[in-house]
């Protein structure tokens, strides 16, 4: 880094004398910048590679779990483990600070490795400078990036090579410098009651690092305010991504061709547009990481749709959002038309509950009516016949079909606020295998008695 003390004028051995408007760029290139091949300074551990995650694995030095990263602080963050043999509880260990999350995102399966919070200190000012990244904004998501004052505090040590976590000794300190009654002199059996906490060396599945984050986009500079109307200049190479999910980093992306088109810059920035972002890379040298635009604008924070789309996004759901492919729709057409042709054959190897009051629990404005009832008083008057029916899909809905595929993939239908994104398409949820008022359906039906004056399960009528 290079600090220039600006009045008047710049004046330096390797800069001629500059009025204090020119533009940054100008300036690098009149400093003597450190020769090419010069190695950058590491802000992270290097991860490892494959074979040694798997050979810490199955050695019992390294754990492997999901990174769970706080919304409310991103300094905390837990690793939940995977279930080991014989245990029924989830188990979790706490990654405390930047440092110690290795470049690992939320969601992402890491492999970890113990350590405890004990003698030494890890500090990095240059990960310091941007932890404005690490503290969700009190107002709002374009709020100014305030620094989170302990995220760096974190004593580690060497590795704990196994053996259970005992959580009952005393905690240690947060804050750098103080003691406990362990600490000086405290003997080896009593330290490894402290708690203990681990850092991340590896990346197994980027579960978070690799699916798209919903950002708003602003100049890349620590404070959001510096310059009026959030405007990208025309010497600026970067601009900043803020994820609104707060336990994702913020991300850096570079200004070409595309961006500037995109974006239409250099200009004022939006700050209320949300714009879906994917993670690149992240570099052990590289204090956040690098990003690219992945779409088009969804449009602005508290539009309608725009809501929808960003909560489908962070749902990672958008791809059910999509038309069905014309081949699909051709396989629905000819279920629909050898359905209707073979009813009658069909309804004759069926019970027929034609002439009983089914109906369905279901708003007035529903379509999808999946599930109906019928409640019938079984002479004597002490007992109910309850019968539960429902739309019988396999009946039409074959494995190995078009449909199939596409409703195994979606697993479910989604409703939003003002619509649904069905599993299946129309023709069959809303019409084949819907229990539509006064037509014929198709049901697979269970049947069950209950006490009148108890409610009790008749066990064996």
């Amino acid at each position: 880094k290079y600090f220039l003390v600006f009045y008047s004028t710049i004046t330096d051995p390797c800069v001629q004398e500059i009025p204090v408007r020119w533009s940054m760029p100008f300036l690098r290139e009149q400093i003597k910048m450190p020769e090419a091949g010069v190695r950058r300074h590491t802000n992270f551990e290097t991860h490892m590679d494959s074979e040694a995650v798997a050979a810490g694995l199955a050695s019992g030095k390294l754990l492997k779990g999901t990174l769970r990263v706080s919304a409310q602080k991103m300094s905390k963050a837990m690793v939940v483990l995977d279930t080991r043999k014989g245990r029924d509880q989830e188990m979790h260990i706490t990654v405390r600070g930047k440092l110690a999350r290795n470049r690992a995102v939320h969601n992402d399966i890491v492999a970890v490795q113990l350590i405890e919070q004990d003698d030494h200190i890890l500090t990095c000012p240059n990960l310091e400078d941007d932890e404005g990244a690490e503290a969700a904004p009190a107002a709002g998501w374009n709020g100014d990036d305030s620094s989170d004052s302990d995220e760096e505090d974190v004593r580690l040590t060497s590795a704990i090579l196994g053996g259970p976590v005992d959580e009952s000794g005393p905690q240690p300190s947060r804050f750098p410098g103080a003691s406990t009654a362990d600490e000086g002199g405290g003997s080896a059996a009593r330290r490894s009651k402290r708690p203990h906490f681990a850092k991340v060396v590896a990346i197994i599945d980027p579960r978070g690092t690799s699916r798209v984050i919903v950002c708003t986009l602003h100049p890349n500079e620590r404070h959001s305010g510096g310059r009026a109307n959030c405007v990208v200049g025309q010497e600026d190479a970067l601009i900043r991504a803020k994820p609104t999910d707060y336990r994702m980093p913020w991300m850096l992306i570079q200004i070409n061709d595309v961006t500037r088109r995109v974006l239409n810059i250099p200009g004022p920035l939006d700050q209320y547009q949300l714009w879906p972002v994917q993670m690149m890379t992240w570099s052990e040298t590289a204090t956040l990481p690098l990003g690219r635009l992945k779409g088009q604008c969804l449009g602005k924070a508290g539009d309608l749709d725009a809501e929808e789309r960003h909560a489908l996004i962070e749902s990672e759901l958008a791809e059910h959002d999509v038309e069905w492919s014309d081949a699909l729709l051709d396989e629905t057409d000819n279920m629909i038309l050898n359905a209707n042709a073979s009813f009658q054959e069909e309804v004759s190897k069926r019970q027929d509950l034609q002439h009983k009051r089914i109906f369905t629990i279901d708003p007035a404005a529903a379509r999808d009516l999946d599930d109906a009832i019928h409640v019938d008083r079984l002479p004597g008057g002490q007992q109910v016949e309850v019968g539960v029916h429902i739309a019988d899909v396999s009946h039409f809905l074959k494995p190995g079909s078009v449909v199939d595929a596409e409703a195994r993939s979606r697993t479910t239908s989604i409703y939003l606020v003002n619509r649904v994104i069905p599993m299946l398409p129309f023709g069959l949820c809303n019409g084949l295998c819907s229990l539509n008022p006064n037509e014929p359906k198709l049901s697979f039906s269970v049947f069950f008695r209950l006490q009148c004056d108890s409610g009790e399960l008749v066990v064996d009528p």
